[in-house]
């Protein structure tokens, strides 16, 4: 294991944009950070990461910052991810696909007050944790994360259902020059009547996967008029991987 004693010339040079959205120490703090997730190769825990950095920067100065609410994270995220989707080679046919998605971040304590107890799916066990939505921008082997919004639970201050806080999420979301269309991908849990007008506002596309019990402006059901493609239709997609393994 290597400590790295002095921060990076070029990490400080390309993260001055952020110095005024942190007071104190926490610039520093959050550029040894990434240093920490870039050098780190074991499990990227706080005092795993520490290790790697100098001793006076120790595992409950990063745990500090993370916690902190002085810092503005959600315009930090907008900057980093405009740097990553300029930086990255953009496709050839300049579509952005946006894939809503759901998760669950665990957490081990019963006390954070937007922790709940929840599943993925109806197979999935029950945990406690973070219900997290979640907005991602994949193309080619390129995965970026857009944006995010916390879940909390029903009937606390300021409650937001997940197709509220999808909309939010769209309306904010920033798109680079080089996007053509765009085309909001997400699963049966998303196409709310609210939702599908918002996308349509902007012209966007989407490919959803709408309930059966639904029905048309006829009164059919849509169960009736669509149903599951034959599994002899389906094409398998594989991606590259950037590190060739035996695997697929």
């Amino acid at each position: 294991m290597i400590r790295i004693t002095r921060l990076p010339e070029e990490v400080t040079h390309r993260l001055a944009p952020l110095k005024p959205y942190f007071s104190y120490r926490h610039y520093v703090v959050f550029c040894w950070l990434l240093v920490a997730h870039v050098v780190c190769f074991e499990k990227a825990t706080l005092p795993g990461l520490a290790r790697y950095i100098p001793t006076h920067v120790a595992a409950w100065h990063l745990r500090r910052l993370l916690a902190a609410g002085r810092w503005q994270w959600a315009q930090g995220l907008e900057w980093r991810v405009s740097q990553a989707l300029a930086a990255f080679p953009p496709p050839r046919d300049g579509v952005l696909y946006l894939v809503v998605d759901s998760t669950l971040k665990g957490k081990r304590t019963k006390q954070n007050p937007l922790a709940k107890k929840a599943r993925l799916n109806a197979y999935a066990p029950y945990t406690l944790g973070l219900p997290v939505v979640i907005l991602i921008a994949p193309w080619e082997v390129y995965r970026v994360p857009l944006a995010f919004r916390l879940v909390p639970p029903q009937g606390s201050k300021g409650y937001q259902s997940e197709n509220a806080l999808l909309r939010a999420l769209l309306q904010d979301v920033g798109l680079p020059a080089w996007v053509k269309r765009v085309v909001v991908v997400a699963d049966a849990a998303y196409p709310s009547r609210a939702n599908l007008p918002a996308m349509q506002a902007r012209q966007w596309f989407l490919v959803i996967a709408f309930p059966r019990t639904w029905k048309l402006t006829t009164g059919q059901p849509l169960r009736d008029v669509v149903t599951h493609l034959p599994f002899p239709h389906y094409r398998t997609v594989r991606v590259p991987l950037l590190v060739s393994t035996p695997r697929r």
